[in-house]
């Protein structure tokens, strides 16, 4: 998806700078945080800065397998998934533990941060869903589903990263009760309006009947599984479009005045970008 955005920004700065000849740097740097800004408020839930955990924790019980804090301290049932609190990107680093020696190698590795326990649903029946609700309207929609297809291994004993290119599209299995299942828990999440959730079942018969197990809600990170396509074109447009409906929820949601401080937004930017950066592109050209 990276490859994506920054095709998107070459465009974004070539027509503005078609529009304004501007060869100031700043302008350009003030335009991408606009962007990102107007992207971020694409889902408001934001603003109280939760992690995966404090997402899960607003679904309710019956549509997630048990899922806590994990404690370094308490026994737990082999074989159970460990994952990050925070963001971790194409799933690196939840992983099925099965045995002690796996769980203090993962320690090892990740057991610095904040560590999310869920118990292991043990079916091949794994699927992402994503849901769109503008930001204006009552009801959201599922736009689409993918079937996750695993080699011999569900996860990796090094590297449990997923190959996302792996999965199959299965629209088909779209019903009116899913649909009416997923929303339903979709508008308990207030300022939830654009994003992927990782899901599992028993079987197809549980997910056209809206019986389902969520692992993981992504919202800034949920990308469009369309866009994962050898055609190169048709990648680039699906996901060219679904960024601007980000900037859309987000210009939507500011309208509503249901959006992110910008003075706080900015800030954690200038820390990810490092600020000093930044500031020296906006004195070098003024």
């Amino acid at each position: 998806m990276i490859d994506i955005v920054i095709i998107f920004f070459i465009i974004v700065f070539y027509i503005f700078y078609r529009l304004t000849n501007s060869d100031k740097v700043y302008h350009y740097v003030l335009l991408f945080l606009v962007i990102q800004y107007l992207m971020i408020n694409s889902n408001t839930f934001n603003k109280n800065n939760p992690d995966k955990l404090d997402l899960l924790n607003l679904i309710d019980q019956k549509y997630k397998p048990k899922t806590e804090l994990f404690d370094k301290n308490k026994k737990y049932e082999y074989p159970f998934i460990l994952k990050p609190s925070q963001c971790s990107s194409c799933s690196k680093g939840v992983e099925l533990i099965k045995d002690h020696s796996e769980l203090s190698k993962y320690i090892k590795s990740y057991g610095n941060g904040k560590l999310i326990y869920q118990t292991f649903i043990d079916t091949p029946h794994d699927y992402t869903i994503l849901y769109e609700k503008n930001p204006f309207s009552k009801k959201g929609n599922i736009k689409n589903i993918y079937k996750t297809i695993y080699g011999n291994e569900i996860f990796k004993s090094e590297n449990s990263t997923i190959d996302l290119t792996k999965s199959i599209k299965r629209n088909d299995l779209i019903t009116p009760q899913l649909e009416k299942t997923i929303d339903s828990i979709s508008s308990k999440i207030k300022g939830f309006y654009l994003g992927r959730y990782d899901i599992r079942v028993n079987s197809i018969e549980d997910l056209k009947n809206g019986n389902i197990y969520i692992l993981e809600l992504n919202g800034s990170m949920g990308f469009n599984n369309d866009t994962y396509t050898f055609n190169l074109l048709k990648r680039y447009i699906i996901g060219i479009l679904f960024i601007l409906k980000r900037i859309i929820y987000g210009l939507l949601n500011i309208l509503k005045i249901d959006c992110l401080n910008p003075l706080i937004v900015f800030t954690n930017m200038c820390i990810s970008f490092k600020c000093n950066d930044i500031f020296q592109l906006f004195n070098s050209d003024r």
